[in-house]
């Protein structure tokens, strides 16, 4: 998130220009923001590459999805662990935002290729009905902005419900 053109669509104006009205601060604060996450990654190889992050983080969705797909039939039964409500509100990030807002949608389409965490994410939701952090008004305005695209998507894969709606494409 934080080297992808998402950075400046959701990171800056929720995290960063709200810690400063000087042009000064922010522009430090998102240089230093970004150079961490690049060298957080650097520890791992010599070379960022993105695609190779992306691969990944298919390889984790994929674990996860596992996880879900074995826990399914134990929403009703057992309580959540930790690892169903860190995994919900991961996807709950992802999902919160319309698909259209994403700069790059890498994330969310790996989300949307593992249809048992959003099984687990409607199962969860609809059990326990978790609070949720309301969209920052920047992110509704951004919404309002953009021009739609793929409205045929945008109807078909919003809450609730999101799994059911997913695989009816």
């Amino acid at each position: 998130m934080y080297l992808t053109p998402n950075f400046e669509r959701f990171t800056v104006p929720c995290y960063i220009d709200s810690q400063s009205s000087s042009s000064v601060v922010r522009a430090v604060s998102t240089f230093e923001l970004r150079k961490a996450a690049e060298t957080e990654l650097l520890k791992h190889s010599s070379t960022i590459n993105q695609q190779a992050l992306y691969d990944e983080a298919r390889e984790a969705f994929q674990a996860l999805n596992e996880y879900c797909l074995e826990r399914s039939s134990q929403y009703s039964e057992k309580e959540a662990t930790l690892l169903d409500a860190a995994l919900f509100s991961y996807t709950d990030l992802l999902w919160s935002i319309e698909y259209k807002c994403w700069a790059d949608s890498g994330l969310v389409d790996i989300l949307l290729s593992n249809g048992s965490i959003l099984d687990s994410y409607d199962a969860l939701d609809t059990k326990y009905n978790w609070w949720r952090v309301p969209l920052p008004e920047r992110y509704i305005t951004l919404e309002r902005q953009l021009p739609s695209i793929n409205e045929s998507l945008d109807l078909k894969l919003r809450r609730p419900g999101c799994a059911q709606a997913r695989r009816s494409l």
